[in-house]
């Protein structure tokens, strides 16, 4: 019994700068959208996955351990579920394998990037991420060209009922208003 491993050298291992060309976004630890694809090889069997960040070019997926097959190069028939904003189907290319670890556990982490990627998709990985991830601003999403539906249900509306929150508010106003330069 032999092993043989190849690896692909690195010409950068000095380098640590950021290879992403696009912003990524993390996607809440409490309401992960998940995944899953038939196992390549296997009949009846399926991996599953949560997505853990999502870009305009791809998502970082995480599983569990089991999974052996999962390696670079290799193109899946992804299904990707968003709860009640959508799912949808697209083929995904793994470009990357390593290992993470979430809540003690270890986990595979696979990097996948879109084969096709429609209006519909981005619209529905949108309005999730306006709604559940660390995005900052509408127009940081609408800049890598995903428009969510409506923001309205990423806000919660309701009126002042004490003096403290419309001190508040004057005060968000205000702040708004001096980083505006509207003088």
């Amino acid at each position: 019994l032999a092993g043989v491993r190849f690896n692909k050298p690195h010409l950068e291992l000095a380098n640590h700068s950021e290879r992403r060309n696009v912003e990524r976004w993390m996607c809440s630890p409490d309401y992960h959208p998940t995944a899953s694809c038939p196992t390549p090889g296997h009949i009846r069997d399926h991996m599953f996955f949560r997505i853990a960040d999502i870009s305009s070019e791809g998502l970082q997926l995480t599983c569990s351990l089991r999974n052996k097959l999962p390696v670079p190069g290799l193109i899946l028939s992804l299904t990707s579920n968003f709860g009640v904003d959508g799912t949808f189907n697209t083929p995904v290319q793994i470009v990357r394998v390593g290992f993470t670890t979430e809540g003690g556990k270890d986990r595979l982490s696979v990097g996948v990037k879109f084969l096709t990627l429609t209006a519909r998709m981005k619209s529905i990985m949108g309005q999730y991420l306006v709604q559940f991830s660390n995005v900052q601003s509408i127009d940081d999403l609408r800049a890598q060209g995903f428009w969510p539906a409506s923001i309205a249900n990423a806000v919660n509306f309701s009126f002042l009922t004490t003096e403290a929150e419309y001190a508040e508010v004057l005060r968000l106003r205000k702040r708004a208003h001096d980083e505006d330069k509207n003088l």
